[in-house]
């Protein structure tokens, strides 16, 4: 089981998105979500993020409007982004 896991975090850290992983392992969203959470993993929206795609998720702002609760872009983008607007 723990390989099943490991296999998992790394799909997603290679960029499979939620969404795939529900249609390779089945689960539901909340299963990846938690398993996520455990390992303390987020993947940045910016593809080109400076941090790195793979982060923390204390490096995140909160947003329920997402499903995990957080914003899609790291706090480093998410001001970047903000700043181009001002």
């Amino acid at each position: 089981m723990k390989k099943k896991l490991d296999y998992i975090v790394t799909l997603y850290k290679n960029g499979y998105k939620i969404r795939r992983l529900k249609t390779i392992f089945g689960e539901d969203t909340n299963y990846y979500i938690s398993l996520l959470k455990h390992f303390d993993v987020k993947l940045c929206g910016n593809k080109n993020c400076p941090n790195g795609r793979i982060q923390s998720r204390s490096n995140f702002g909160k947003d329920r409007s997402q499903v995990d609760g957080l914003k899609n872009n790291c706090i480093h983008c998410a001001n970047k982004v903000s700043d181009n607007l001002t």
